[in-house]
């Protein structure tokens, strides 16, 4: 057997040198993301390595002799036959589709879209019940319980306000979620196409590598940038920054049921005037954690949501969750490794599609 790895930008470029080279009976065995080598790997998007295999007797044309043509005659009719009860199967499963189909409600089928798209079974009724109460459920067509339901759904999720000029940004969560990544794209937007003045401040000194990725990005964006490892030394880098447009703030991630991690972030933004902190959530992260997140990062004052890695599930019913029950608004989107493309300042119409329909990323 030949085995070989092969390194493309989509799955479909893969598959492309993997039948050129070891031809059309070739196996994949394993496919993964991989990031390009080098610091420019950081802005650039992830990469497919594919791992293929073919039976050289295979590839060569060489064909078992106990293939003969009778035998190949025999498992042909055994296709046949298998595909004959597979097209009979479908077909009664289609029949008590469209049975099933006649004897549910629009609100049945409303409150099934919700829950797979996992959105919480109690909010999800929650919005049932003002949709039913606003229409009898007897005269409400398909078409009518849906603008309903997205009528109570945009209610929910409130428009973002920063009210001011100046800001300071702070991004706290959890660890893993993408938080840096997100502030350089939130630099890059306004400081490269906004053409404002914008400055940085980290306070992950934690994590391996942390203050050199960051400082990668202000050199590639030419941003000032300050290393703080205390509340004191943090006043003086806003001191510093004054007169920049927005001031940046990075914080280490947090287990957010470690109380004295969160104690001691919590010290740090206190020394920040009126910030707009953002906590980070991932959108794959299942919803009883993200409530427990959202629950024990309160000491530190977020006040609005930013959600990541939307690239990488196809179900975003946790938006609304989310946004229910901190009654915060969704200020941006992430949705890939791109800075600053991967960045979304989302309406609420585009949210409300996202929960119903999970589709357009």
């Amino acid at each position: 057997m030949r085995i070989k790895r092969y390194v493309a930008r989509d799955m479909r470029e893969a598959l492309g040198l993997v039948k050129k080279d070891l031809g059309s009976e070739a196996l994949i065995l394993e496919s993964r993301r991989v990031r390009q080598k080098g610091l420019m790997g950081f802005f650039r998007p992830l990469h497919i390595e594919v791992t293929a295999a073919v039976d050289q007797r295979t590839s060569q044309g060489v064909i078992p002799r106990e293939l003969d043509t009778l035998q190949t005659k025999t498992i042909q009719s055994e296709i046949d036959e298998l595909k004959s009860l597979v097209k009979q199967v479908m077909i009664q499963q289609n029949g008590l589709l469209s049975r099933e189909s006649k004897e549910k409600s629009p609100l049945d089928y409303l409150y099934r879209q919700l829950v797979d798209s996992e959105v919480e079974k109690s909010v999800a009724r929650d919005l049932l019940k003002e949709v039913g109460r606003d229409c009898p459920e007897e005269k409400l067509t398909q078409a009518q319980a849906h603008r309903q339901l997205r009528d109570k759904i945009g209610k929910r999720l409130k428009p973002v306000d920063f009210n001011g000029q100046k800001y300071i940004f702070c991004f706290v969560g959890a660890t893993g979620v993408g938080k840096t990544t997100t502030l350089a794209k939130l630099a890059a937007h306004y400081a490269i196409l906004k053409g404002k003045k914008v400055g940085l401040i980290t306070l992950d000194t934690y994590r391996i590598g942390a203050v050199e990725q960051l400082r990668s990005y202000a050199r590639l964006m030419d941003l000032p940038l300050e290393v703080v490892m205390s509340p004191r030394e943090l006043e003086e880098a806003l001191m510093k920054m004054k007169d920049m447009d927005y001031i940046m703030v990075d914080t280490a991630g947090r287990n957010s049921k470690n109380f004295i991690h969160i104690q001691e972030l919590q010290s740090f933004s206190k020394v920040l005037p009126e910030p707009i902190t953002f906590l980070c959530l991932s959108a794959t992260t299942r919803w009883q954690d993200m409530a427990l997140i959202t629950n024990n990062f309160k000491p530190v004052n977020y006040n609005a949501l930013i959600f990541t890695k939307l690239d990488e599930t196809s179900s975003f019913g946790t938006i609304l969750n989310a946004a229910c029950h901190t009654t915060l608004p969704v200020a941006f989107l992430t949705n890939g490794q791109k800075v600053p493309e991967d960045l979304e300042i989302p309406s609420v119409e585009r949210l409300t599609d996202l929960i119903l329909g999970g589709k357009g990323l």
